[in-house]
């Protein structure tokens, strides 16, 4: 309509309308299809954006997932790139600690000056918001005037840290569940400054260590099961674009895989406080019984008292297996390409790392890692999987010896410091809680 009624501005922005496409990549096959899906990615033409970008997402995003704020890397010829990475799901990046950053961004960039906040909107707003999504209540971030001419506020504004990561939001026992951090941490980097990669190695009866293993034949194997497919954490929510998930208190069901379909390992307690700022992965040895399987890793957090909180999840389709040509112990860099395709070779040893989603999480002293290894599902909140149909039966091993050795190996920062000492409440936003 506006078109037709003369809009020339409107008419040149359905231009780029092609790159949002019509649903169909969902579905577009089995493997990676480079002539088609990338014109959809967003990495592929982010070197053309020539403007100010503000980049916001959240580790747990289990709609669009975390891999988004990878696209901080390719804006390569942006004037000034702004991001704001935290915990929590899809509507955490609307929260009021990102709001207050935008409104300046959108002030300085667009506006041409950074302007206050009116009072009806300082007053009213914060109350909106809370109540239309998180059901909570969280106090309008302190962002005071900066002093100077519209050219000196954008030159303080680019002097703060370019990325903010928002740790342990929703962890305040004094306000259960709101998006609000527990700690900031700035940066001019984007994700670990350091390259620092920390490694724990499978062994036997469920260890998790630092060493190496010393067995000469050891292993661990689990079913295939295809339910977990179908198992959400929020089993009782029929409508999936509902706003419970991003309430302060999801009604999360998170079980235990059922006996005999996970492969579990943790950790003795942590001597050291461990800062997880990047990517990770599992690094494995598998046999399997059937030519293709579906393969997923839940790593979460046993905390001192015993209770458990979900952290970060990764997924395989072991047939797409080969690591690219930038693989590292952090990353396989799968292509995901037919041409990359491999059956399993029933009954024999193959090497296949699972890549774990970027994340951002503090591990204290005290607490214990574990890993759980399964078919896909039983950890998203309203997702579920479409997984190839296994022989009643099947099973994988994981190999944990010398000669087979399978680890967990993620990027760790150390130059997040000042964090509060004690752990947060159980359950931070987007990370449930179990027993």
């Amino acid at each position: 309509g506006l078109v037709d009624a003369g809009d020339t501005i409107c008419e040149e922005n359905q231009a780029t309308r092609s790159v949002a496409g019509d649903g169909g990549l969902t579905t577009m096959g089995r493997y990676y299809e480079p002539a088609i899906a990338e014109t959809f990615r967003a990495g592929s033409f982010a070197d053309r954006i020539e403007v100010p970008v503000l980049l916001a997402g959240a580790w747990q995003d289990a709609q669009i997932g975390p891999g988004g704020l990878g696209l901080a890397e390719n804006l390569v010829n942006s004037p000034f790139v702004k991001v704001v990475a935290s915990n929590g799901s899809h509507a955490d990046p609307w929260a009021l600690e990102t709001l207050v950053i935008w409104k300046d961004f959108l002030d300085i960039y667009v506006g041409g000056e950074q302007r206050p906040i009116p009072p009806l909107i300082a007053g009213f707003f914060p109350s909106l918001l809370d109540d239309a999504l998180f059901k909570t209540t969280a106090p309008l971030p302190s962002r005071p005037l900066i002093e100077g001419t519209p050219e000196e506020q954008r030159a303080a504004f680019e002097a703060e840290p370019r990325i903010v990561y928002l740790f342990e939001r929703g962890g305040d026992a004094a306000a259960p569940g709101a998006p609000i951090a527990r700690h900031v941490h700035g940066s001019d980097d984007w994700l670990s400054e350091t390259g620092d990669t920390v490694t724990f190695h499978l062994g036997d009866e469920g260890a998790l260590s630092i060493e190496p293993t010393t067995a000469t034949e050891a292993s661990t194997a689990f079913a295939l099961d295809e339910s977990l497919a179908t198992l959400d954490l929020l089993p009782e929510i029929d409508n999936p674009t509902t706003s419970v998930l991003f309430e302060a208190d999801p009604p999360y069901e998170w079980y235990l895989e059922p006996d005999g379909s996970a492969a579990v390992f943790a950790s003795a307690p942590l001597d050291t406080d461990l800062v997880w700022l990047g990517q990770a992965a599992a690094n494995l040895w598998i046999r399997s019984t059937t030519d293709q399987a579906d393969l997923s890793v839940t790593v979460s957090e046993i905390r001192p008292d015993g209770s458990e909180m979900y952290i970060q999840s990764g997924f395989l389709r072991a047939e797409l297996r080969t690591p690219g040509p930038d693989a590292t112990i952090t990353d396989p860099d799968l292509r995901l390409l037919e041409a990359d395709a491999a059956p399993l070779p029933v009954g024999e040893w193959v090497e296949a790392s699972i890549p774990i989603e970027l994340t951002g999480h503090i591990f204290r002293a005290g607490s214990q890692i574990r890993l759980s290894f399964h078919s896909p599902g039983g950890d998203r909140p309203i997702w579920t999987f479409d997984v190839d149909p296994v022989p009643d039966g099947a099973t994988v091993d994981i190999g944990h010896d010398t000669a087979r050795p399978s680890s967990f190996s993620f990027e760790i920062e150390p130059a997040v410091t000042g964090y509060p000492t004690d752990v947060p409440i159980c359950g931070t936003r987007g990370q449930p809680c179990r027993d």
